[in-house]
């Protein structure tokens, strides 16, 4: 089980915000570990420590790569973990904002009651566009695996694969401002999504919403488990109202 995440309250001494980091590490636990108890004090220090007007999701952005910069010094050539970040912050008119953030093919998906938004992307070695921007960075794709190695094109880790091969730690990030109409969060690694499509989960999370969401996180992994996942599963549910 190479899974963790974070969950951090109030988060960088900002009352009502909350830091959510799901991770799935391939190749061991050094990077996994690392990045669950490191990740969040890195953007942390990007937050408080940016220009003034600075967006979260500049420091986020920067939190990753200067906590992916530390693996490579941990020694993480042949280890790494996919991420996906999570910060909620209230805005200035009152509404909540999130700022997500993720490299892999862990994901990130908003609950609505109308339809699942996802905010995330799936950083995949079958994906053409992954697939260009590795190549035209020197690296190569062989049997949908960068370097004939590893299936995700972005990761913490796997410095193995850095210099020359097309492999990133650079997120995709996007702002959302939350509506009425918005219900959840949902963050989960890539053994869920592998049986269960943003629509099936969507179906699920609602479904069950009179219950907490640690026990929405268990519905969606037993869920998971019964349609034929054979790998590790790990959700995150955050309740918006």
């Amino acid at each position: 089980m190479e899974d963790d995440y974070t969950v951090v309250e109030d988060f960088a001494d900002r009352r009502g915000s909350l830091y959510c980091g799901l991770y799935d590490g391939h190749g061991g636990r050094l990077a996994v570990d690392f990045v669950a108890k490191n990740l969040h004090g890195s953007i942390e220090r990007e937050l408080r420590s940016g220009p003034a007007g600075d967006a979260p999701l500049e420091a986020m952005r920067r939190g990753f790569l200067k906590c992916d910069r530390q693996l490579l010094q941990c020694g993480a050539m042949q280890v790494g973990t996919t991420v996906a970040v999570c910060l909620c912050l209230p805005g200035p008119s009152g509404q909540l904002e999130l700022h997500a953030a993720n490299a892999g093919d862990s994901r990130i998906v908003l609950i609505s009651e109308h339809a699942p938004t996802r905010l995330s992307v799936d950083h995949v070695a079958t994906d053409p566009v992954e697939v260009r921007r590795v190549q035209e960075l020197g690296g190569r794709v062989v049997n949908q695996r960068v370097g004939s190695v590893l299936a995700v094109t972005r990761a913490l880790g796997d410095h193995a694969l850095k210099s020359g091969s097309g492999l990133t730690a650079d997120p995709h990030c996007v702002a959302h401002t939350c509506g009425v109409a918005d219900r959840f969060v949902l963050l989960a690694s890539d053994g869920l999504w592998d049986v269960l499509s943003d629509g099936d989960a969507h179906r699920i999370v609602l479904q069950h919403a009179h219950l907490a969401p640690s026990e929405i996180a268990a519905k969606l992994v037993q869920a998971a488990l019964d349609g034929g996942t054979r790998d590790n599963v790990s959700a995150l549910v955050l309740r918006l109202r």
